[in-house]
């Protein structure tokens, strides 16, 4: 359902204040870090797509994203034609995480993705896909550096 469809409960906000007070610790200490979120769908509009919404990331590193993550995917074993890659500026999306960029975590980091990933990638390659992402987390604190000249140990994703 949509963000603004969904009932809050009282379990729902206990249970998101001990989250974003676990949040508050890790994050808030290193804001410089890239907050990530991967969730799992199995929408028919997504069968074969990687889905990933973005805040505060513009259309040239969007596109320096995706070539990671296409790149991470490749050397894991997964061809281009097997998984779309989707990215926020560049693509319309069908999972933007409005609810969680307005009332979420997301409303309060500096640069995050969220990544939607389509059960075809969970299931029938969850190996390779792990590896891929695995690959791509890592070299997000290489793009950090060549991006702005950074110290190495200054940033971490």
């Amino acid at each position: 359902m949509k963000a603004d469809e969904e009932v809050e409960t009282p379990e729902a906000h206990r249970v998101y204040d001990m989250y974003h007070g676990y949040f508050d610790q890790l994050y808030r200490k290193d804001t410089s870090r890239w907050y990530i979120e991967i969730h799992g769908n199995a929408d028919a509009c997504c069968v074969r797509a990687l889905e990933i919404a973005t805040v505060g990331v513009d259309a040239d590193t969007a596109k320096i994203l995706a070539s990671k993550l296409r790149d991470s995917l490749t050397a894991a074993g997964i061809s281009p034609n097997e998984l779309d890659i989707r990215i926020e500026p560049l693509n319309s999306l069908r999972f933007m995480a409005q609810g969680n960029k307005t009332k979420g975590v997301l409303h309060d980091v500096r640069r995050a993705i969220h990544i939607e990933t389509p059960s075809f990638a969970r299931k029938e390659r969850r190996p390779q896909y792990t590896a891929a992402l695995l690959d791509f987390f890592r070299g997000l604190d290489s793009l950090d550096r060549a991006n702005t000249n950074q110290d190495p140990q200054s940033t971490s994703p």
